[in-house]
């Protein structure tokens, strides 16, 4: 709602523009790869520099909501966290509001069944903005999450007999 200026309708009937929202949710942002520019990138991180990584800071409800909504989804399945690949410019960006990410949710990944950190494969992808992936870097990034899980998955039903 904050960062579009068209009628909000368009992303359901729309086809030819470049956004769609798709029935299962998904909001397709139809931007070809020879478009994608660096100041694309520029922008957004510095928005994110100037107007969130000042006033930003690691919030303990929100991690305790999160060890809650692990244990109570547990319940239910198994559950994997993942952390999505950023541009490196965002990257500086997370880094400095957590340079300890991975050790400060220890306890989270510790809940969960597994953790996939795919901010290593940040450089692989192509991104429209800087933290949002382009749609073929995310398809690739989907199927690599399927695998992980369904590869986790076949572990641990080995483990457990």
């Amino acid at each position: 709602m904050n960062n579009r200026d068209q009628r909000f309708y368009d992303l359901v009937i729309d086809k030819q523009a470049n956004f769609f929202l798709h029935d299962d949710g998904w909001l397709e942002v139809d931007i070809s790869l020879d478009s994608l520019k660096e100041e694309n990138v520029d922008k957004k991180t510095e928005k994110y520099r100037v107007g969130i990584l000042t006033k930003a800071q690691f919030s303990k409800t929100r991690f305790k909501y999160l060890l809650k909504t692990i244990n109570f989804l547990n319940a239910y399945g198994n559950v994997y966290l993942v952390r999505l690949p950023i541009h490196e410019k965002m990257m500086t960006i997370d880094n400095a509001l957590m340079a300890h990410f991975n050790e400060d949710i220890k306890e989270a990944i510790t809940l969960s069944k597994g953790y996939l950190d795919l901010t290593t494969m940040n450089t692989d992808f192509h991104y429209t903005d800087g933290n949002h992936l382009h749609k073929t870097s995310g398809k690739i990034v989907s199927s690599i999450i399927a695998n992980w899980i369904d590869e986790n998955r076949r572990v641990y039903a080995e483990d457990t007999y």
